[in-house]
């Protein structure tokens, strides 16, 4: 899963670049506008990680490919 959480930047996306490319908005609005949407984003990714992610990708067990060895003994 990814999610872009640039929302609130003018390079965030391409009619972030276009509308502040034209000097009625500034950063300060726009980054008033993306807090929100920011913070709900990172609701959205975390509880879809600690509920789908779980159940899809065995989150919740170590690999057994995975050993741990002691490579300094």
């Amino acid at each position: 899963m990814c999610i872009s959480f640039a929302v609130m930047l003018p390079v965030g996306n391409p009619p972030n670049a276009i509308i502040f490319n034209y000097g009625h908005c500034q950063i300060k609005d726009m980054v008033k506008a993306g807090f929100g949407v920011n913070l709900i984003g990172l609701v959205v990714v975390m509880v879809g990680i600690n509920t789908w992610g779980i159940n899809l990708f065995q989150l919740n067990t170590f690999p057994d490919w995975a050993g741990v060895r002691n490579t300094t003994g």
